[in-house]
């Protein structure tokens, strides 16, 4: 059974009519996409051409109105061969997705992440961030949805959602959350991360949103601390999508 219900949001400045669903769990199925940012250290002219400069993977999110588990499918480890035309030489370039899930849990206002990060298990577990979203008043359609815009800032990024409000689960793409509606689209850091729903399936999942707990217990800050160390010694900068090819004669 379906019903429909008229609500007011100030930011929009006007009435918007939803059709909320009885079923207020299910999955999302999200490609999510990540443009690199290479830098070369050394002579540019010997990198190959045809270096991929993005990668897109699959992602699946159980929600609940209480709870949500975001996590891989393992389906999206992609080798590329790239050719160098002058003498021959073939370079394969390895993309393999790293093993993560986030769950959170929206009444205990906790999250919790398993990652992996240099062969090693580590496991994240923190108060939800207190987001600012605001609302822009755009709307659109996704998947069939009417969706309404959000916006916030985080450390100068901007991060654009998507979200809508017939779903009404506080439910988003890693730990993106606390809208009055399931996230279907993110766009972070002027693009260069954009996490789409492919489908949307209303259902009952709650066997399916299991707390994680393999790895090493850390809080964010001593994890977030411990990548950077080890990227700094690597070269690598800061940030996720930051990757470095070194080129020594």
């Amino acid at each position: 059974m379906k019903k429909v219900i008229a609500f007011a949001l100030m930011a929009a400045s006007s009435l918007v009519t939803f059709q909320l669903s009885a079923q207020q769990s299910g999955t999302v199925e999200y490609n999510e996409t990540v443009k690199f940012d290479i830098h070369v250290d050394g002579d540019a002219s010997m990198l190959p051409p045809g270096i991929p400069n993005e990668h897109t993977m699959k992602k699946i999110l159980h929600f609940t109105p209480a709870e949500s588990i975001y996590v891989g499918t393992n389906e999206d480890e992609e080798t590329q061969q790239v050719n160098d035309e002058e003498d021959g030489n073939r370079v394969f370039v390895r993309i393999s997705e790293p093993d993560e899930i986030t769950y959170v849990n929206f009444k205990e206002h906790r999250s919790v992440d398993q990652r992996e990060f240099m062969s090693r298990m580590f496991l994240i577990e923190s108060p939800l961030d207190s987001v600012a979203w605001k609302l822009t008043g755009n709307r659109r359609e996704i998947l069939g949805y009417p969706c309404l815009e959000a916006t916030c800032m985080n450390d100068s990024i901007l991060t654009i959602a998507w979200f809508t409000p017939s779903i009404q689960v506080p439910a988003g793409p890693a730990r993106f959350n606390g809208l009055p509606g399931l996230i279907l689209e993110l766009i972070t850091n002027e693009g260069k991360r954009i996490i789409s729903a492919a489908s949307v399936k209303l259902e009952d999942v709650a066997g399916m949103i299991i707390k994680p707990n393999k790895g090493k217990k850390m809080s964010r800050k001593e994890f977030n601390k411990m990548v950077d160390e080890k990227r700094a010694e690597m070269g690598e900068g800061g940030g996720g999508n930051h990757i470095v090819i070194k080129i020594r004669q």
